[in-house]
């Protein structure tokens, strides 16, 4: 692949393959393994100081499918139009895709689910009668293991894949707003509310549950553990508020974390 000469426009091929209702695009070079095909090739003039190298690897990220081909066609007119900003070879901030790529609420519901059986387990052992018959010591740690386990697995499976289980299994992705790869401070940020709630909950309830006071009931509940529970049932609202608002289907921790969930297929 090789650089427009300096000071004269460069001519480059673009192309829109398809592989069943699923579409990419890719610029000089014609990818055609596994199952994809030309459905269309476009010539596009670009600048004499377009870096073809860093354009061809923005295309890959940014048009990975599942692209419509109407989603497609635009990337092709966004790079003749120079959309990309100038020149081509810098920033590429303004390609946006609606349609399959961020339809996840459904997957990401999936997700959950296959994330809350795999913590089943130790949800019942939490809540098996036994339990809290048995010594403080052991109490305590169930319950430490109870509330921190999840959200250290949402943070590491998330910072180090970018997926949990349930979403490997529901083929779904969270990557930065840019669409790259997620770090693990982006992780942290994810589950912020777990991050602030967990620790004030343990401080709170450790000590009730060595002075032998059954925590799952709610009669014994401490005033704190009312606020957060109201709390809690705020940030819920405000997740689905703000994930039905947006059209990349970002939730409230999205936004802060700066995340985006996408499909992988």
């Amino acid at each position: 692949m090789s650089e427009p000469a300096t000071g004269k426009a460069g001519w480059i091929a673009v192309y829109i393959l398809r592989r069943g209702r699923q579409y990419r695009v890719s610029i000089v070079d014609a990818l055609l393994a596994d199952g994809w095909t030309i459905d269309d090739e476009q010539s596009v003039c670009v600048e004499a100081s377009t870096d073809l190298g860093k354009l061809k690897d923005e295309i890959d990220r940014r048009c990975q499918p599942p692209l419509t081909r109407a989603e497609a066609l635009a990337v092709v007119a966004a790079l003749r139009g120079h959309v990309l900003d100038q020149p081509i070879g810098s920033k590429y901030s303004t390609i946006e895709f609606s349609g399959q790529k961020y339809a996840t609420l459904l997957r990401r519901f999936g997700a959950t689910w296959i994330d809350g059986l795999i913590f089943a387990p130790l949800t019942l052992l939490y809540l098996y009668a036994p339990v809290r018959s048995a010594s403080a010591p052991w109490q305590v740690l169930v319950y430490v293991a109870y509330c921190s386990a999840y959200p250290l697995y949402s943070i590491w499976m998330h910072g180090k894949y970018g997926q949990t289980l349930g979403k490997m299994a529901c083929k779904v992705i969270v990557l930065d707003v840019s669409e790259t790869p997620l770090s693990m401070k982006q992780a942290v940020l994810r589950n912020i509310y777990a991050v602030v709630v967990v620790p004030i909950d343990l401080v709170v309830n450790i000590p009730l549950i060595i002075r032998g006071i059954d925590i799952t009931n709610r009669a014994n509940w401490s005033v704190t553990d009312r606020i957060l529970l109201y709390v809690g049932m705020a940030w819920f609202t405000l997740e689905i508020i703000t994930v039905l608002a947006n059209r990349k289907r970002r939730a409230l921790h999205d936004f802060i974390a700066g995340s985006v969930v996408v499909r992988t297929s």
